[in-house]
């Protein structure tokens, strides 16, 4: 199985450890949006791993290879993906819901500790209402 990855997700060499090594998937790595494009006309892959930076709509690849059977995203969010095109194309899509859920709970807390360094008590008496959609 032939891998397309943005070269900004870490660890995926770990994570496919054996079977990369045993040479069941090879792993390919993008930069741009304009080298995925690139590579998917030269070297179609089975299976995509996208960021936000690379946009899946009719605009950006009204073609897929054939060989394309599933893109997925590194991000919770989808709005960079139209889900409705991938389907057209018999493309399945995986999103990662949550995958960033501690680091922004621990961004929350560590810029409310930063902007109330050194008056505790001043935070203490605060009530906080956190307004968002997702899985934090």
């Amino acid at each position: 199985m032939h891998l397309l990855a943005d070269a900004h997700i870490p660890w995926l060499s770990f994570l496919l450890g054996e079977s990369e090594t045993a040479g069941h998937v090879r792993l390919s790595r993008y930069e741009t949006a304009e080298e995925l494009q690139d590579l998917l006309a030269r070297d179609p892959a089975d299976a995509l791993l996208i960021r936000t930076t690379a946009k899946m709509n009719r605009n950006t690849f009204p073609e897929f290879p054939a060989r394309l059977k599933c893109v997925a995203t590194a991000t919770a969010g989808t709005d960079h993906v139209d889900e409705k095109w991938l389907h057209e194309n018999g493309i399945q899509f995986f999103y990662s819901p949550g995958c960033n859920a501690r680091s922004v709970a621990e961004y929350v807390v560590t810029a409310l500790l930063k902007a109330y360094s050194g008056r505790w008590e001043t935070l203490r008496r605060k009530k906080i209402g956190i307004v968002g959609a997702g899985n934090t």
